[in-house]
């Protein structure tokens, strides 16, 4: 006799059809110390977004991903993991360095690609010199921000020998190999990046900037200038990471619709053992995101555990996640939905139950705001909630 609950199987129904009809945005999938970036700010997501240029300014449609963003060196700090050397050539730091950025929502080029010489030789930077990314918006219309201490006269004399042409713009000096978002077959790097860094500048040798497109660049060299709309100050941005009012090493906003079953084909109603409504309003915008923390390790062989030095003593990051809704009767009427749904539901990506596989769950209607705040501390959310992002196992949020 099959012992799920009839709720249990309706929500595994349910998420089974919404993995196939729907899609979130796909990834396209130094020192002893970490280094320090030369410019201002923390590196944190509010710090970061003040760089970021706010792309509804006409009210129109914005892109389906506002952000993504990893804080690479705050995480190494937190678990006591050493950072690349710059060449690269400490095997032992090359393994610290991929298992403490595993689980950030890292900036899809770097994590691809961190051993690719030829690349960097051509960008004229590398991994080991980047603390944070920021990526903005969506392919093919993407900013890419990389903070850390880089040096920009290196970085525009390689990329002038690779056939990039120095252009000033009321920004300042940028260097181009493609304005319009053009591919131009014969760099040395568009097997990797295609058009990714098309249009590049270093701004007071804490931040790189690339483009695909030029005035995409203008645009961001604007904020930098304090001449811009900063996505900081974008109020539902800005409301969400106050409401989550925690350190987030990683994270992303992400435009509502994605969570809505109307824009999920052959998607019914989600069942859950709840008070009425069972359903969730649609939501405006959802951050995902992981506080610094310690992770388990990827592995099960005892064999092969790689453990920072502070990883036995610091908590465990937690996923947290957070929806815009509404109004405040919304999200707090969304609490119970939620709950129901994490006590019933199973992933389908390895057949867990909810429960087990996120671990003991908060759930909160942030006084005083729209949003509905989840927090999740199970033992392996920090390695998880990725996976769970881009295969849309995410049930327990669905909204009308």
């Amino acid at each position: 006799m099959d012992s799920t609950s009839p709720t249990r199987r309706r929500l595994i129904a349910t998420t089974a059809s919404a993995l196939v009809a729907a899609r979130f945005p796909a990834p396209a999938l130094a020192q002893d110390a970490t280094p320090s970036p030369a410019g201002g700010g923390d590196g944190s997501p509010p710090s970061m977004l003040e760089l970021a240029y706010d792309p509804i300014l006409d009210g129109g449609t914005g892109p389906s991903t506002l952000f993504t963003y990893a804080n690479i060196a705050r995480q190494l700090e937190v678990r006591g993991l050493r950072s690349l050397d710059a060449a690269m050539a400490d095997e032992d730091r090359c393994s610290e360095w991929a298992d403490g950025v595993d689980g950030l929502y890292l900036q899809d080029v770097l994590l691809t690609y961190p051993r690719t010489e030829e690349l960097w030789q051509t960008l004229g930077f590398g991994p080991a010199d980047v603390t944070q990314t920021l990526v903005l918006g969506d392919p093919p219309q993407t900013t890419r921000i990389y903070r850390g201490r880089f040096d920009g006269d290196r970085i525009l004399s390689s990329l002038a020998d690779w056939g990039y042409e120095r252009v000033e713009t009321k920004r300042g000096t940028v260097v181009t190999i493609g304005r319009d978002g053009e591919i131009d077959m014969r760099g040395a790097i568009v097997s990797f990046v295609l058009n990714t860094y098309n249009n590049i500048a270093v701004v007071d040798d804490a931040d790189v900037v690339a483009c695909p497109y030029l005035a995409d660049l203008e645009a961001a060299l604007a904020d930098f200038a304090g001449n811009g709309a900063s996505l900081a100050n974008y109020r539902a941005v800005d409301t969400l990471l106050t409401a989550v009012g925690e350190e987030l090493v990683s994270a992303t906003i992400v435009d509502g619709g994605g969570l809505s079953t109307a824009n999920m084909p052959g998607l019914g109603m989600l069942g859950a053992s709840t008070p009425e409504p069972a359903t969730i309003a649609r939501a405006a915008y959802a951050l995902f995101g992981i506080t610094p923390g310690s992770m388990s390790s990827r592995y099960t062989d005892e064999d092969d555990q790689l453990q920072g030095a502070n990883d036995a003593a610091a908590p465990r990051s937690a996923l947290v996640v957070a929806l815009h809704l509404g109004s405040v009767a919304e999200a707090e009427a969304t609490v119970p939905v939620i709950e129901g749904r994490l006590a019933e539901g199973v992933s389908l990506l390895n057949g867990q139950a909810y429960a087990d596989l996120l671990g003991p769950a908060t759930v909160e209607g942030v006084a005083g705001t729209p949003v509905v705040k989840v927090r999740l501390t199970g033992d392996r959310v920090g390695r998880f909630w990725l996976r769970a992002l881009f295969g849309r196992d995410l049930a327990f949020v669905y909204t009308e």
